[in-house]
């Protein structure tokens, strides 16, 4: 009985188990994602900011000056 060395090759790939492999670009998508979405986060919490200092704009906002402050002051980070 003789075996050839891609048979065994294949039999190696196939039996091994182990987490599946992943996309490095699912990775480089993931991080562009949270990147993008940072980036919005802090462009929204600026204007906010800006927002907090115009009262009738808060009102049609329906937000309180010390909400939007409060909103404004957070990291870009943190939800």
């Amino acid at each position: 009985m003789s075996i050839t060395i891609d048979h065994l090759t294949a039999t190696r790939v196939s039996s091994r188990a182990g987490p599946p492999q992943t996309n490095s670009w699912q990775a480089v998508s993931a991080c562009w994602h949270l990147f993008a979405c940072w980036a919005l986060r802090r462009a929204e919490r600026r204007a906010l900011a800006e927002l907090a200092l115009l009262p009738h704009l808060l009102d049609d906002v329906g937000l309180t000056r010390a909400q939007a402050l409060r909103e404004a002051g957070k990291p870009f980070w943190r939800c």
